[in-house]
């Protein structure tokens, strides 16, 4: 009876092995798929001078050095059955060695796949390409070449979800691992973990970076005498110390981020009042006037977009620091809900600009000012760090 159970228990273990090899070569040829039927056919299509507003390397990445990572992983794997009697076919210990080597021979070439993925969002990529109707006929004629019942959208993603897959099957390993190779075994699926974790970081900061630069892209700048409007003389000739050239790639910081943004009402006195987009950054707040690319008749105003909108940003008053605004709660009591005041002073702490601001919830209006809050905080202490105090 001893004996039946630990061949049961030796063959379980086996099967979870072997589903380790086979979905990597599943995976293996999807990306030969996507390598060897799409990637070069659209890159032949491109010499013919057809598909001119697709960019192959803003699709695939580096897909074909994540190709050749896969290739070699998928042989190292299947190592562990060719060749093998049934009774040393898929030992813990080969797989133990093989995935000693994943973080320097794999992690690399696929964080620089997913940060690809993530910078260029390839789903909105393929979606805006979609008016050229000569890539409409490459991609029916790829897929169905392919054989494979899944679309370009599907296959570009598998790469970086597959550390994740390995996460999942070592983990179903291990249920069935003999005790002696477990403290082992586990250590390497807290190497995989970390990968993940680390390769799950890239993506999100490349989707940071991708959010302001899309923002970057959409703002428009006006002439200071109309964000100031107040009456500015200058000289002739000196006109162009008023031209907003250093305001071009403003927001082109690779530390800056977005932590909130939402439409919300500007009062300019107590029975006017005008919509605007407000964008809380790490640093600063941007108030902007949103200018939609659709067509308003039947929608609703930019509090149906997501946190950027769909349309441009047109700057409505200069940036305001963080160190440099307080947020003060408006009562009910005043005849006015769910509305805050931002107050800008300048470093001689004088007030030189108030803004009430009114949300669409009471709960929206304290998320705006906890999350401003916050962030003033967090700034000013990144500051006291930088001036060493």
């Amino acid at each position: 009876m001893q004996l039946a159970k630990i061949q049961k228990s030796d063959e379980k273990l086996r099967r979870h092995i072997w589903e380790i090899c086979r979905t990597e070569c599943e995976y293996f040829s999807r990306l030969l798929v996507i390598r060897d039927v799409y990637m070069e056919t659209m890159k032949e299509l491109k010499e013919k001078g057809h598909l001119e507003t697709v960019s192959t390397d803003q699709l695939f990445g580096n897909l074909t050095e994540v190709c050749d990572v896969s290739g070699k992983w998928a042989e190292l794997l299947l190592s562990l059955f060719e060749g093998k009697s049934p009774e040393t076919a898929g030992d813990v210990l080969g797989l133990l060695h093989i995935f000693s080597q994943f973080d320097p021979a794999v992690t690399g070439p696929y964080s620089r796949y997913s940060q690809n993925y993530a910078r260029h969002t390839h789903l909105n990529l393929l979606s805006e390409w979609q008016a050229d109707p000569n890539l409409v006929e490459c991609l029916k004629w790829c897929q169905k070449r392919s054989l494979v019942r899944m679309s370009l959208d599907q296959l570009l993603i598998a790469p970086v979800r597959r550390f994740s897959d390995y996460l999942l099957l070592l983990k179903d390993v291990l249920k069935s691992c003999p005790s002696k190779y477990v403290f082992e075994l586990k250590e390497r699926i807290c190497n995989v973990e970390g990968s993940v974790a680390n390769l799950n970081k890239d993506v999100k900061n490349n989707e940071v970076y991708n959010e302001v630069a899309e923002l970057q892209l959409s703002l428009q700048w006006p002439p200071v005498s109309e964000i100031e409007r107040t009456g500015i003389f200058v000289p002739p000739g000196l006109e162009h110390l008023l031209e907003q050239k250093s305001c071009v790639n403003f927001l082109d910081n690779g530390d800056r981020k977005i932590l909130y943004s939402k439409a919300l009402s500007l009062l300019r006195d107590s029975s006017s009042r005008m919509d605007i987009f407000l964008f809380l950054f790490d640093d600063l707040l941007l108030m902007t006037k949103f200018n939609s690319k659709f067509n308003s008749k039947g929608r609703q105003r930019s509090r149906r977009f997501s946190r950027l909108g769909h349309g441009t940003h047109t700057v409505y008053k200069q940036p305001l620091p963080l160190d440099r605004v307080q947020v003060h709660d408006v009562p009910s009591s005043s005849g006015i809900d769910y509305a805050f005041t931002v107050v800008h002073h300048s470093r001689f702490l004088q007030v030189i600009g108030a803004y009430t601001l009114q949300a669409t919830s009471e709960t929206e209006k304290n998320m705006w000012m906890t999350t401003i809050t916050k962030a003033q905080r967090s700034w000013q202490a990144q500051l006291d760090v930088n001036i060493g105090l």
